[in-house]
């Protein structure tokens, strides 16, 4: 099945009114994409930092493993 770039963008919008209409009960009031794009680079941020330290605990506790 292949999706058109239109197709995509629809999905996204409507995504984004599901989470959107959810947090606006939860919280009474709505979310501007700006602030859900950073609220996603966050826990992008959060992720990265979690694989960073993974990473650095496993070669210094394997120091002979190929570094990548």
């Amino acid at each position: 099945m292949s999706v058109t770039l239109r197709d995509a963008q629809h999905l996204c919008w409507k995504n984004f009114r599901k989470i959107n209409e959810k947090l606006d009960r939860k919280r009474g009031k709505g979310w501007i994409p700006f602030v859900m794009v950073t609220d996603l680079l966050e826990e992008a941020g959060e992720v990265a930092a979690a694989v960073k330290d993974w990473k650095v605990s496993y070669f210094l506790k394997n120091p002979n493993q190929r570094r990548c």
